[in-house]
């Protein structure tokens, strides 16, 4: 007598082509590869690291493009020395706002070696033409405390090594894994205190680590927000840093679902 648990028990024709192709050693290659396929693709996503100690950061070298009569870029670029790249988008780019990026090891490693082979003390600090319309470039050089720079500006062709670099920072902002950290309208904002920072946190972090974190800004907790939330007021020195370099590290803090500037009260209109 036939029981469940024997193999003819199974009759279903569906049921026994299936079982038959099991048996079939295309099945199995088809399976570990795609599992294969699946784990390299998981590695291969790009992870922003997030920021769990004390951090303090230094530029490393910067950009910054000008308007012309036309449709030019306007913008600011700066890397900095653990290969975070902050864009801020003003004019005729697609980013326009606040946005952040991390360099991977290999591509921070090439262009702090392209930056730190260039003699930068021979270069003119202008390469101009008497051409009113064209777009000014402004290349500056940070060494590693920023307490020294070199800036060069430019309307014109640069030194070739000196134009090479110039390239590969206009094609950074070209990339794709860049990360919004604030809106357009949130920069320009006329009311924003831009030295505090409203922050909503998780769980996993406190008040006194963050001001653990950003210790070199002189990062402190104002007061709390929200009773019922982890949503809390902080200062810190702009004079130490800039208020979205400040926006851009936090948004980066593993923990912080939120950041934003305070605002300054408007008064109510007479009724």
């Amino acid at each position: 007598m036939n029981t469940p648990y024997d193999d003819s028990f199974i009759f279903a024709p569906g049921i026994n082509t299936y079982r038959r192709y099991m048996k079939k050693p295309r099945f199995i290659f088809i399976l570990v590869a795609g599992l294969l396929n699946l784990l390299l693709m998981n590695c291969s996503k790009k992870v922003t690291p997030a920021i769990s100690q004390n951090k303090s950061i230094h530029k490393l070298v910067s950009l910054s493009k000008s308007s012309c009569f036309g449709k030019c870029a306007v913008y600011n670029l700066t890397v900095y020395n653990d290969g975070l790249v902050i864009l801020e988008g003003k004019a005729n780019l697609d980013k326009l706002g606040v946005y952040h990026t991390m360099l991977n090891t290999l591509e921070f490693d090439k262009l702090n070696h392209t930056i730190q082979s260039l003699n930068w003390k021979i270069y003119k600090p202008a390469y101009l033409r008497n051409i009113p319309d064209l777009p000014m470039s402004t290349i500056t050089y940070y060494n590693i405390a920023d307490t020294g720079r070199i800036t060069i500006k430019s309307n014109s062709t640069l030194p070739a090594e000196l134009e090479d670099l110039h390239k590969v920072l206009m094609e950074l902002t070209n990339g794709k894994n860049w990360i919004q950290a604030l809106k357009e309208k949130e920069v320009n904002a006329k009311d924003i205190i831009s030295n505090e920072l409203q922050i909503d946190m998780d769980s996993t972090l406190s008040t006194s680590r963050m001001e653990e974190i950003f210790k070199p800004y002189d990062f402190k907790m104002v007061n709390r927000i929200s009773q019922y939330m982890n949503y809390y007021l902080f200062t810190f020195d702009k004079d130490k840093i800039s208020p979205v370099e400040m926006v851009v590290l936090v948004r980066r803090t593993k923990g912080v679902r939120l950041v934003q500037f305070n605002k300054k009260l408007s008064p109510r209109d007479d009724f």
